[in-house]
């Protein structure tokens, strides 16, 4: 007894030491990570309004257009107006709600997306997406058509599979370490490799880490940046290599129930479908990480959204699934849906 008393003694000072700096640092990394049940779509807020209407839509809805897979053509989206900022799916910021209106209004006035799509085709719209000087006959076309078509995606495949990436704005070591965790996790069925921003890279995702202040975490395309905690990481990044939400897929009614009597109102537009066909790579994925957690947005903690006998919704927002590596790698231009 007294032989244990003093080596506890002996090493209780670099016991403390451990203990403070781990203490510390993990505190820091739990303010940072703001971890949660639903860590990708906010908590439970007990004064919130319940219900939303058969179109999940509301006032500040409007439709403006996205490129997007197979052939990053234009697609027609509805987007929610957030202080500003034209939002789509909830947590992917396509760009100023002005812009995304003007844009909206500019293929409109062309005939549409089907219609732009079309005329951008016959002008060679692949060397604008490639990032080639456009050709003679490209440089004639309409200033209107032009101007469409070098609007800066918020959703977009990366260059030569690789994704580069800026942690200046992580003040902590060990969330660092858990970001670069999650990105380890999208390379290891995919060709994609993170790596650190060079220089010479215009195009990085810029990770900042989740405040009080922010509502969900997000990704903002147009300027690089993935606002996100340790939960949500996987989720947003899966975001900024390309890829959508599998509950708002097309075919989702099929395979879930989506209970709109218990969302809360405010998050409707949330659970709003997309037409958007490069959506539907592969069947519907029960356990892909870009899902929602069954008790998303609830206004009275019951389910939100519950899968169709006999699945079950198997969403863990720490591992990446089989279908969400086939999508990812379906974007990046090496795999097929099937």
């Amino acid at each position: 007894m007294h032989r244990r008393s003093t080596y506890a003694a002996a090493l209780s000072p670099w016991a403390l030491l451990f203990l403070i700096i781990f203490f510390g640092c993990h505190k820091e990394a739990q303010r940072n990570s703001k971890s949660q049940s639903a860590p990708v779509v906010g908590g439970l807020d007990h004064n919130a309004k319940c219900g939303c209407p058969p179109d999940f839509k509301d006032g500040r809805s409007f439709t403006t257009y996205m490129r997007y897979q197979p052939n990053y053509e234009w697609n027609e989206v509805v987007a929610v107006d957030v202080n500003g900022k034209a939002v789509f799916e909830g947590d992917i910021v396509l760009g100023d709600t002005p812009t995304l209106r003007s844009l909206a209004t500019a293929i409109k006035s062309l005939g549409g997306a089907g219609a732009v799509n079309r005329k951008l085709r016959e002008v060679g719209a692949k060397e604008f997406s490639k990032g080639k000087a456009a050709s003679p006959e490209s440089r004639s076309a309409s200033s209107l058509l032009l101007k469409i078509q070098g609007h800066r995606d918020a959703v977009q495949p990366w260059t030569a599979h690789r994704v580069a990436y800026d942690l200046s704005g992580i003040s902590d070591r060990f969330f660092k370490i858990a970001l670069e965790d999650a990105m380890r996790d999208w390379e290891k069925q995919t060709q994609l490799r993170f790596a650190p921003r060079t220089g010479t890279d215009t195009r990085f995702i810029r990770f900042q880490a989740r405040s009080a202040g922010d509502d969900s975490c997000y990704w903002d395309g147009t300027k690089g940046v993935a606002i996100v905690d340790i939960d949500c990481s996987r989720h947003e990044i899966g975001h900024a290599i390309g890829l959508l939400h599998e509950h708002t897929r097309s075919d989702r009614d099929q395979n879930v129930k989506i209970n709109i009597n218990n969302i809360e109102t405010a998050h409707c537009l949330q659970f709003l479908m997309n037409k958007l066909p490069g959506a539907l790579c592969g069947p519907y994925d029960f356990s892909s990480v870009m899902h929602y957690p069954a008790q998303a947005f609830s206004c009275n903690k019951k389910a939100t959204i519950e899968a169709r006998a006999p699945h079950l919704l198997t969403y863990n927002p720490l591992i990446v699934s089989a279908g969400d590596y086939r999508t990812a790698n379906v974007i990046d231009g090496v795999g097929t849906c099937q």
